[in-house]
């Protein structure tokens, strides 16, 4: 595999599909990128999201009588800190709201999110901090490159193949691409893990052993 942007996917794809020069199937194939994309944010039933320390953000959030807009590229939170630093303990608005309802004054211990919006409890007006994971930018929104095409053009091309199979209605394509897809992910969570996590690891062990 030889590609390294945008346009050197959609040939590829296009080449792995036996379409080259197919003008209506070529076509189709940033929607296949754009479906895979999704993909890549959100999973599927069966087929798995991606989750890695590229997409790993952190953004202040300015709250205002309780309230504050999630960033626009969330996907999910991994931690949210008051403007003191204490790390919020995650509720739901039923829960929250109902238990802080009295106008309850302190430092801010909760924080739920709903919609687009992240709530904080007691209500307050300040700047709230949350680390997150963010989407993964669309390529025909930069029309070049980003770190996952760059660090694993597999996980691009496969997942993309699944969609390319299924406009094709190859149900072979369908299941043989989306394992290849889930290994290729598999592989690219493994390392990260890998890589955040066994120098620690390591560490811990040898000053176990140390008198």
């Amino acid at each position: 595999m030889s590609f390294a942007d945008y346009a050197g996917l959609q040939d590829e794809i296009a080449k792995w599909s036996i379409r080259v020069g197919d003008t209506d199937f070529e076509a189709a194939i940033p929607g296949f990128i754009l479906l895979a994309e999704g993909m890549f944010n959100f999973g599927t039933g069966d087929l798995p999201q991606i989750r890695v320390r590229e997409m790993e953000e952190t953004a202040p959030i300015s709250v205002t009588a309780g309230a504050g807009n999630l960033p626009a590229d969330y996907l999910e939170y991994r931690e949210v800190r008051n403007e003191q630093g204490d790390v919020l303990e995650a509720t739901t608005t039923s829960s929250a709201d109902f238990r802080f309802a009295q106008n309850v004054q302190g430092r801010v211990a909760e924080f739920a999110i709903k919609g687009l919006t992240i709530k904080v409890y007691p209500a307050s007006t300040e700047t709230t901090s949350i680390d997150y994971y963010q989407k993964i930018p669309a390529l025909s929104d930069i029309a070049n490159t980003n770190w996952l095409l760059a660090k694993q053009p597999m996980a691009y091309l496969f997942g993309s193949m699944i969609f390319a199979a299924t406009y094709m209605e190859d149900e072979a394509g369908i299941a043989r691409y989306g394992n290849l897809y889930t290994q290729a992910v598999g592989g690219l969570v493994k390392s990260d893990t890998r890589s955040k996590y066994i120098r620690a690891v390591s560490r811990s062990r040898t000053r176990g052993c140390m008198p």
